[in-house]
């Protein structure tokens, strides 16, 4: 078995770099994510629930990798929004806003599991699972990193759900 093994390898180098490279690339930091990002919530009722229809996440990444992250998150009023779930008749409760500053609290267990490797549309390169206290509760923040300088955050909890797809703040 090992001489079969050992055969293998001299016969082609490329099956050892091939896992060290994709090792290297997992562990990596993804710097050009470091910054400020910001996104209006989903509007439609389908997937969205316990939050106001003008609510805006603000996200300051700090580090980002396949690994880790360093992030906080502040949900506000979108200073662009006309009508809010106030203005609304049955929009049921949500969630008081503005609200604090909240730090991520990555799951790195998480990182093992087959929920980091979530199929979403877009081919993420990889979705976070963090832990918010929002209103007192906690929450369960999915925030999914894709190429080109996307990302998009998924907020759950007792009774709320919310979509965001953050962009870079235009000043």
């Amino acid at each position: 078995m090992v001489g079969r093994m050992l055969s293998l390898l001299f016969r082609s180098p490329w099956v050892l770099l091939i896992p060290l490279v994709t090792f290297w690339c997992g562990c990596q930091d993804l710097k050009e994510y470091r910054g400020a990002w910001a996104g209006r919530i989903e509007q439609s009722r389908l997937v969205r629930r316990g939050f106001d229809i003008c609510t805006r996440a603000d996200l300051e990444v700090r580090a980002l990798g396949s690994t880790s992250l360093d992030a906080s998150l502040t949900l506000r009023r979108n200073p662009d929004a006309t009508v809010c779930s106030a203005d609304l008749p049955d929009e049921g409760a949500v969630l008081p806003l503005p609200s604090e500053t909240v730090t991520l609290s990555p799951v790195p267990e998480i990182l093992n599991d087959a929920l980091a490797n979530l199929q979403l549309e877009g081919e993420p390169l990889f979705t976070h699972l963090s832990w918010v206290r929002l209103a007192g509760q906690p929450h369960l923040v999915f925030l999914t990193v894709y190429r080109n300088d996307r990302l998009e955050l998924r907020i759950t909890g007792p009774d709320a759900y919310a979509a965001f797809r953050l962009g870079r703040p235009r000043d």
